[in-house]
């Protein structure tokens, strides 16, 4: 009985040696990958007016077609459009005013 206990746990260094020739390469990706994690962040928001009836909301990208986004107004840091995003972080380019057609709901 001993010796089959030993036959299965044989390959336990080969496991070993596979994980540690492997384990450069994977700290050497999670290291590359961590500053783009940490400069992810939720994407702005707008104000948007309705062409049909002036209504206003408040949105991250344009909600169709028929709105076309406030001038001057945004980016804000939430949904509500009350807190104006800081201006060290503003984005490099602002969602366009319209959809392109087909590209709407």
């Amino acid at each position: 009985m001993p010796n089959e206990t030993r036959r299965r746990l044989a390959p336990l260094p080969l496991l070993r040696q596979r994980i540690a020739a492997a384990l450069p390469a994977l700290l050497i990706a999670t290291a590359a990958l961590l500053p783009l994690a940490a400069e992810a962040a939720p994407a702005p928001w707008y104000q948007w007016r309705s062409k049909l009836n002036n209504q206003t909301i408040c949105a991250q990208a344009s909600p169709g077609p028929g709105w076309e986004r406030e001038r001057n107004r945004g980016p804000y840091t939430g949904n509500r459009c009350d807190r104006l995003l800081p201006p060290h972080k503003l984005p490099a380019q602002p969602p366009p005013d319209r959809v392109a057609p087909g590209q709407g709901s």
